[in-house]
């Protein structure tokens, strides 16, 4: 059953969760902007509101402001699940920013055999688990592939775009380990990206 977004927490207690999170724990309103948003020169971000689905910030670059609604991994049902919630999606992000934009070329390419299965999960939109290469499990809707220019010079790495916590997410296919559709009715198991 589906909590009313609105009805998990008093006012009071949003504004606790936000200044606490604002004054104390700004890294991580950060890193939730940098992971789960397209805008990378920011001055600063702050948490403005939480509810039971997941919280908006404000991205603040120069004189421009953007506000951005970033969706929990799964629904809260209960106000005691906000802190346990907030911290597993900033790990998340940190996971997300870590694999996001790597400046060293790719350092192996995906055999095509390996590749026709991330083409397929992106065909399929298959919920993936997604293994990275020091062990992290990301889970997330395989999108499409894009070829993005690294940061730095003049290389190019192919990225998975992935759909998670209601935004478009870019990782490095090159430093994916394995991947596992979730679905019932996939048509492959887990698959080895990389070898280890």
């Amino acid at each position: 059953m589906a909590t009313d977004a609105n009805s998990l927490f008093s006012s009071e207690d949003q504004d606790t969760i936000v200044s606490h999170m604002n004054e104390d724990h700004g890294d991580a309103v950060m890193s939730y902007a940098m992971a789960f948003t397209s805008h990378k020169a920011l001055d600063k971000s702050v948490l403005s509101s939480v509810d039971a689905i997941g919280i908006d910030i404000n991205c603040i670059a120069g004189d421009q402001s953007h506000n951005e609604r970033i969706l929990f991994p799964q629904e809260l049902t209960k106000a005691e699940e906000i802190r346990g919630a907030l911290i597993k999606l900033v790990k998340l992000a940190r996971t997300i920013e870590k694999y996001q934009h790597v400046l060293t070329p790719p350092e192996k390419l995906i055999g095509c055999a390996k590749h026709d299965y991330i083409e397929a999960a992106c065909t399929f939109n298959y919920t993936l688990d997604i293994e990275m290469r020091e062990g992290e499990i990301i889970r997330a809707k395989a999108l499409d592939t894009k070829i993005v220019k690294n940061e730095v010079g003049d290389s190019k790495a192919e990225h998975l775009l992935l759909g998670l916590c209601g935004r478009e997410v870019l990782l490095r296919s090159d430093l994916i380990l394995a991947i596992t559709p979730l679905d019932s009715d996939a048509r492959f198991s887990r698959v080895m990206i990389l070898e280890p």
